[in-house]
């Protein structure tokens, strides 16, 4: 097995300086972290125990998950990250020279593992015309002419930001057969409007998800993430998680189970996290209508979510990248870590007043240009 270097994640480490206070953030796809003790979390630090039985994972941890979004314990395996989740259910459902769809534009994260673990990549092509959507039926023909194991997926789409129905991937599931699985992404999902304690997972018997508490509610410390899979792939994760880091840490599953289970607490920072990603929008709409004339961005916008895929006409997506990063100090990913070699992925998680100041940065520097 061969681990290469993921340029995504060697990027954002080496490339970025988020720690720059001159820096504007648009590159961050997750929250700003809205709390930051244990005490905003409603939890006495005395209180928390370091040690517990959480051999294959915190079982009241596994029966919250699975209450939220209605399977049974047994098919819940808690990780430590969505990346955790992915690898393991990918390292237990792929053996070596298997073939694997994945899309593209791509999450690095998601389709370098499956390299590393002997996958044969085959992409599928969302298409920007097309508003990067799904082809349902143009996937489930491709699955079987190339003998496919599985197919993966993020939803809303990373990076577009573009959502696709559970009807549209419970129909993708049953189309291409039980003999193969979906594994989704969900990570963005409770981002969205009317979507608390959704998720695609089991609609259909090999549609699999993974997810986590770092992108929707900023808190990725404590790396509480986890897959929703058959009982069969949930156990042998946890198997293969064995040959790794044997168990999670027990505290961060003790405290993921106490805010899966204050309601108050989970809805509260949903619903601030979704009206600061929604009044940073509102800027971002309107900075992309400002341009009537001259040099302006392109981009298909989700419906919602906190990011999207913009191009400037004539400008690589690397190169303007570098660009903003080195003459205005405004960050964001270029869209070649995607597949999407003309485009720049822009969040606006970071807040309105952060990204005021980043657009009035980029309309600055597009002016230039044009001198």
């Amino acid at each position: 097995m061969r681990f290469d270097t993921i340029p995504y994640m060697e990027w954002v480490k080496t490339a970025i300086d988020f720690s720059n206070p001159d820096n504007l953030n648009l590159a961050s796809s997750g929250l700003p972290a809205l709390v930051t003790t244990l005490k905003d979390l409603g939890v006495d630090a005395a209180e928390v125990p370091i040690a517990g039985s959480n051999e294959y994972g915190y079982p009241p941890l596994r029966s919250a998950i699975a209450e939220r979004y209605g399977v049974n314990s047994d098919n819940v395996l808690s990780t430590q990250g969505t990346s955790m989740a992915n690898f393991l259910l990918l390292s237990v459902m792929l053996n070596p020279g298997d073939v694997l769809l994945v899309e593209t534009p791509v999450y690095e994260c998601i389709s370098h593992p499956a390299r590393a673990l002997g996958a044969r990549i085959v992409p599928f092509e969302r298409v920007e015309k097309h508003g990067w959507a799904l082809d349902i039926d143009e996937l489930v023909s491709l699955a079987y002419a190339t003998g496919a194991r599985g197919i993966v997926l993020s939803n809303p789409h990373n990076p577009s930001g573009q959502f696709t129905s559970d009807a549209d991937l419970t129909r993708l599931a049953e189309g291409v057969g039980g003999e193969r699985f979906v594994l989704v992404d969900e990570v963005y999902r409770e981002w969205l409007v009317n979507q608390a304690g959704r998720s695609c997972a089991l609609k259909a018997p090999n549609l699999y998800v993974t997810s986590s508490l770092t992108k929707v509610w900023g808190l990725g410390n404590i790396r509480g993430g986890w897959a929703i899979a058959s009982h069969a792939v949930v156990n042998a994760a946890y198997r293969a998680y064995d040959h790794l880091g044997v168990i999670n840490p027990f505290m961060s599953e003790w405290i993921a189970h106490r805010v899966f289970t204050q309601e108050e607490l989970i809805g509260g920072l949903r619903e601030k996290a979704i009206a600061q990603i929604e009044e940073a929008r509102q800027h971002v709409d309107r900075f992309l209508k400002k341009r009537a004339s001259g040099r302006k961005f392109k981009t298909v916008m989700p419906k919602g979510g906190g990011f999207g895929l913009w191009q400037l006409p004539g400008t690589s997506g690397l190169q303007l990248a570098k660009k903003l990063r080195d003459e205005e100090g405004v960050l964001v990913i270029p869209g070649n870590f995607f597949g999407a070699d003309n485009h720049i992925r822009v969040s606006w998680t970071a807040g309105a007043e952060t990204v005021v100041q980043a657009l009035h940065r980029i309309d600055r520097w597009i002016s230039r240009q044009g001198k």
